[in-house]
């Protein structure tokens, strides 16, 4: 059983696939023609090289995953940070100006 279908196509378009079937003395219809075209169309896609990969083209990331039972992985040392404010900066003046993370960058 073949389905069959209605497809709009232009008559520009229309017009040069008969002439073109005309000089090339082809045996097929037009119907036949859009068929064999939209085959070679599926193949040619289907088998197309995939692109060459977009982004920074410098080193690629690090695949490795450590896993915590991993002995041959170790914790990263803990780098002690200085914590106290700035000077003034736990005035009620300088309140104002400290904003929260959430607060701002998602708005």
């Amino acid at each position: 059983m073949v389905a069959t279908m209605s497809v709009i196509v232009s008559p520009s378009t229309l017009f040069a696939l008969m002439e073109r079937l005309r000089e090339t003395g082809a045996a097929i219809d037009p119907a036949e023609a859009v068929d064999a075209a939209i085959q070679h169309w599926l193949v040619t896609t289907c088998t197309a090289q995939p692109a060459a990969p977009r982004g920074y083209p410098g080193a690629p990331l690090p695949a490795a995953v450590a896993m915590p039972s991993d002995p041959s992985t170790a914790p990263a040392p803990s780098v002690p940070r200085n914590v106290t404010p700035g000077q003034g900066w736990t005035e009620p003046e300088r309140r104002k100006f400290r904003f929260r993370l959430e607060d701002v960058a998602f708005d």
